[in-house]
């Protein structure tokens, strides 16, 4: 039974949110990242932004850096005072010595050790070394074979989820020689992608959620569905429910303590 939405405006179009202590961070699409205070989420407080050079449509947080996939590459913020963001530093992602952009879809970023997942939209994986990141690496690339819409890494493992392709799944053990992709198709198109345990989740468009056992993750199982009222678009796990963003039904939530055997949607509309 969940509450009613409590709203916070920001300048642009949210895009994408990840949660770091008492603060929330938002990719804001035109205007950046901006950063709320959440230390009492039934009155956030007024947001901080931070300019970036592109549009930014995912953001990620690890130490005192956020790190935004901001459409002309990655962009890079101090944000050990989230009241006063730094000034982004920038890793330009090229393919064949072109610059690329990205549409307002089809990135992600991640991070796991000393290096940056970025998803560059219809060519595949960037991965950078962060382990200074005030002066981030070279990209290293990994294309896959249809369009890139989000990444998470579990143990040696990223998992993209990849549009028509469904899912994704690349050898990072050594992150500067990707291996080639692994893929799973789905019934939908594949938006964005979880991990819990054995088992990759993912936002699957028409489809709702798609369930795929990954305990091989050289050989992953057949997806199995739970059926949404709208067009599930992302998603995140917590515990034993995993949370889509859900299109015109807004928060749909599904218990998952049985990935065989997930429990009927909870929805909860949105303004």
């Amino acid at each position: 039974n969940p509450g009613t939405p409590v709203n916070k405006d920001t300048n642009g179009y949210a895009m994408g949110v990840t949660i770091s202590g008492n603060y929330a961070y938002v990719a804001d699409s035109e205007s950046g990242l901006a950063i709320i205070d959440i230390s009492d989420p039934t009155n956030p407080g007024t947001p901080v932004s931070r300019d970036t050079n592109g549009n930014a449509y995912e953001v990620t947080i690890s130490g005192n850096y956020a790190y935004v996939a901001d459409g002309v590459g990655l962009a890079i913020i101090d944000i050990s005072d989230p009241t006063n963001p730094g000034t982004p530093v920038y890793t330009d992602t090229q393919w064949n010595g072109q610059t690329l952009s990205c549409c307002p879809y089809g990135q992600g970023v991640a991070i796991s050790g000393n290096y940056a997942y970025v998803g560059m939209s219809t060519i595949g994986l960037a991965i950078i070394d962060i382990s200074d990141p005030t002066s981030p690496g070279t990209p290293v690339y990994k294309g896959t074979i249809a369009a890139f819409y989000g990444v998470t890494i579990s143990g040696n493992y990223a998992y993209v989820a990849s549009n028509t392709s469904g899912l994704a799944i690349i050898d990072v053990s050594d992150p500067t020689n990707p291996g080639n992709p692994v893929y799973k198709d789905t019934n939908g198109n594949s938006y964005g992608v979880a991990i819990s345990g054995n088992y990759a989740y993912l936002a699957d468009d028409a489809s709702g959620l798609a369930i795929i056992d990954i305990s091989d993750p050289t050989n992953p199982g057949t997806p199995s569905y739970v059926n949404t009222n709208g067009n599930a678009n992302d998603l995140t796990i917590s515990g034993n429910y995993a949370y889509l963003a859900n299109d015109n039904s807004s928060l749909a939530i599904i218990d998952i303590s049985d990935p065989t055997n997930p429990g009927t949607p909870v929805y909860r509309d949105t303004n």
